[in-house]
Order: structure tokens, then sequence, then C-alpha cells
């Protein structure tokens, strides 16, 4: 099973390798944050139980671009090398995750604050192992036929 903080550091990863100059911030940040920076953040959206062994897992990568001041060709230009450097599957602790959509949008008090979201969506097992004793003796019998 993928677990949000195996996928939030392999989005990062995604981010570093793109723009290494470029700081991480999360939200367990306190404290002024260097401009240009990164600020993400995972958001859990759905569990669905397909059966009693499977799952179906989908959450959104936020990704809030902290500038000194709003550079709009800078913001299309990073949301057009994020799109490629994601691509349509994330490379997850051995698995393939599903990109299903980049999308962005303003936020903040002053709608200042360029977002994009990378949403996600995966299958997973939930099967727990079931747990046996270890076999301490075994008995068998063994028919002869005469002949």
């Amino acid at each position: 099973m993928i677990e949000l903080i195996e996928l939030k550091a392999a989005c990062n990863g995604v981010l570093r390798a793109l723009r290494p100059e470029m700081k991480i911030y999360g939200p367990d940040t306190t404290g002024a944050l260097d401009r240009p920076s990164f600020y993400t953040e995972i958001v859990p959206y759905s569990t669905v139980y397909l059966t009693k062994n499977t799952a179906k897992q989908s959450c959104g990568f936020k990704i809030s671009l902290m500038e000194e001041t709003t550079n709009e060709v800078f913001e299309l230009t990073l949301l057009a090398a994020i799109r490629r450097a994601f691509g349509l599957k994330l490379d997850v602790a051995e698995r393939k995750i599903t990109i299903s959509s980049v999308e962005s949008e303003y936020t903040g008090s002053k709608n200042d604050v360029f977002q994009i979201t990378i949403k996600m969506e995966w299958y997973d097992t939930i099967t727990e192992a079931e747990k046996h004793g270890l076999m301490m003796e075994v008995q068998y019998r063994q028919k002869v036929n005469g002949g």
C-alpha cells in the first residue's frame, strides 16, 4: 500500500530535480519563507473500497508558488515545466501512479499566489497477510497396498 508520505516525497523529488535552486516548504514550516519557493501539501480526496482486497485512492498534490511579486510569464512557464516533469505517471515506491489532471489557479487573500494542483489516483491492495503460527509438528500416515 502506498503511504501519503511516500507520495509527497516523490512529488517533492520531481520539483527538486526541476528547480534545485528553489526551497520547498510544507505545512510544518514556521517562520518566513525564502522567495521564490514552493509550498507543497498533499490533500487526500478519497479511498473507495472496491472489494475486501482492493481500494481506489485519490489525492491532490498542491504546489503554491511563493513569489516576491506575481509574474505571469514565470508562472505559466513553470506550469508547463511541471506538467512535463510529472508526465502521465509518477514513480512511487516501485509503482506508477496515474496523473489524472494538472490544474492551476490563483489563491491567497489578494488572489496573488499561483497554485498548481496535480490530481492522482491509484489502486491499492488492502489485504493483510493472515497470521498463522509456526508449524511445530507434522503427522502423516501412509497406506500400503498388499499385492
